[in-house]
């Protein structure tokens, strides 16, 4: 009878603990590497916001930026600050080939990019200019290629997940994603991820990832609201690679994940009640 009563009693629990999903507080920001007055050869997300209604933050790399707009539109408290030389450019991106110096004709070449991954950072001229690894080696921790920057002005309390897409040909064929909780990036990562940034073709370095990007999942900020972002290419020289070990990242989308004060009260009800049925019942 007693364990009747307990899996009931632990079925409504988990009634409560599932609506913790609906309830929890979600905050998403879509960046673009690149923008139509600023940088080399870029463009500017357009339309935006998109066809999912989601505004995007269409930025230069290399240049320093707070209160990003979430795709919602209102401005959030997250920034991002380059430690690092960085590159940016849309020649031998996903359009494939040189891209034109003429903005206008550099839109025309952005839209007949077609993407055939899924999620949000499909969009419009989204990805369609990248942040490059600048080869000077000029970052910290243990990777000499590596380019490096700071996502700030994020909630500690939160769990966030970030989203890259890469696209480049006639390079380095793997770009290797990492996030690090510390400054020094020598800590082991709290999560990395890599990602064929061309198409994985026998003769290799002829075709821009189209396809796919790489999450990585499970990200809890420093007490000071901080992650550490580094990305860097192989130094292999295998399918058509340069080896060179610069690294690029087209764009990226940032997800994280509160739950709300009343759903952390829950959580806290739920647990005393089982600790006191359980002593009831002993």
């Amino acid at each position: 009878m007693h364990s009747v009563s307990v899996r009931r009693f632990v079925c409504a629990a988990l009634c409560v603990v599932g609506g913790l999903c609906v309830s929890a507080n979600a905050q998403e920001v879509l960046i673009s590497m690149g923008n139509d007055v600023g940088g080399f050869r870029g463009i500017s997300v357009s339309p935006n916001p998109d066809a999912n209604s989601h505004e995007w933050n269409s930025l230069v790399p290399g240049t320093t930026y707070t209160g990003l707009l979430s795709t919602a539109g209102p401005a959030t408290t997250v920034g991002i600050l380059w430690t690092t030389g960085v590159g940016t450019d849309s020649y031998n991106g996903p359009y494939g080939n040189a891209t034109s110096s003429n903005l206008a004709v550099r839109q025309t070449e952005a839209d007949t990019v077609t993407y055939s991954f899924a999620g949000d950072l499909n969009a419009k001229r989204a990805g369609f200019s990248f942040a490059a690894g600048s080869g000077a080696l000029d970052g910290v921790g243990p990777n000499p290629n590596e380019s490096q920057f700071t996502l700030s002005g994020l909630n500690p309390l939160a769990t966030y997940s970030m989203t890259f897409y890469g696209s480049h040909v006639y390079d380095t064929f793997t770009t290797t994603y990492s996030v690090y909780g510390d400054a020094l990036y020598t800590a082991l990562p709290l999560g990395s991820a890599s990602l064929n940034v061309e198409a994985a073709i026998p003769t290799g370095g002829e075709s821009p990832n189209l396809s796919n990007t790489v999450t990585i999942s499970g990200l809890v900020p420093t007490a000071g609201g901080i992650l550490y972002v580094e990305f860097a290419g192989d130094t292999s020289l295998t399918n058509g690679s340069s080896g060179s070990g610069m690294g690029y990242l087209n764009s990226m989308e940032l997800l994280g994940v509160v739950p709300e004060p009343a759903s952390l009260a829950s959580i806290l009800a739920i647990g005393g009640l089982l600790s006191f049925r359980r002593r009831r019942m002993a």
